[in-house]
């Protein structure tokens, strides 16, 4: 009978990645003199970040975001302090490309009128 019950995972790992992502593109705009582009990184990085903490139905991973946003984001911070900013803030660019690849790909489909039923 105890073998039955089943327990919902304790970390959801896209909620993890979400706030890893979405914190290290905050604070890299933040602590980073870089003109727009700190705009733009602050704006993606909260919009990654709102997205992580959003309830899914699948489960609400809100803790182990906001937790993983605030460990990647003091390692931001420590990173930015060195000259691997800039690659570190492409390596989670292109991350976050790779995580919202299919929603990009709705959008852009469904701005070319190309929407599937």
């Amino acid at each position: 009978m105890a073998g039955d019950i089943r327990f919902p995972p304790l970390v959801g790992w896209r909620s993890l990645a979400k706030g890893i992502l979405g914190a290290s593109l905050l604070v890299g705009g933040l602590a980073n003199n870089w003109g727009i582009i700190q705009v733009l990184l602050i704006i993606v990085g909260l919009a990654i970040l709102v997205d992580g903490v959003m309830v899914t139905g699948k489960g609400v991973f809100i803790v182990v975001c906001m937790i993983a946003a605030v460990i990647a984001g003091a390692f931001t911070v420590a990173v930015s302090l060195t000259i691997l900013s800039i690659p570190y803030i492409i390596l989670v660019l292109i991350a976050s490309l790779i995580i919202y690849y299919g929603t990009i790909r709705r959008l852009i489909e469904k701005a070319r009128g190309k929407e599937k039923p």
